[in-house]
């Protein structure tokens, strides 16, 4: 901590002076544990229990999505002219379903990928 003591101090900022207590907390952290002592205490400790005695609520939980993957068109391939006017017209024809209320016919032409 004494770098941090330096900088506070190159800044113009005062540290006042430290209590008993600030003094015995920094040795003690300057001290190194012994290796052989750090292995017992792990070798006595018992082991702790796989399952935790917290109950999860699962209430708002979204169950994951085991659907198959949706099928998608070609990524390496490239719109043409022709492929750009009949999606334009499958739009136009599903504007005019939705217009007179064909909801299902305007839903299906939404969802149909032009062909090539």
């Amino acid at each position: 901590m004494g770098f941090l003591r330096e900088w506070v101090e190159s800044m113009g900022g005062k540290i006042p002076p430290a209590t008993q207590k600030a003094k015995s907390e920094e040795n003690t952290e300057e001290e190194k544990p012994d290796s052989k002592k750090v292995e017992e205490d792990l070798k006595g400790d018992e082991p702790s229990s796989e399952e935790s005695d917290l109950e999860t609520d699962n209430e708002d939980v979204i169950e994951p999505d085991t659907d198959a993957p949706q099928a998608t068109g070609d990524e390496n391939a490239e719109m043409t002219e022709e492929m750009m006017d009949q999606a334009i017209d499958q739009k136009v024809s599903a504007i005019e379903a939705l217009n007179d209320g064909e909801l299902q016919k305007a839903t299906d032409l939404y969802s149909q990928m032009p062909s090539s």
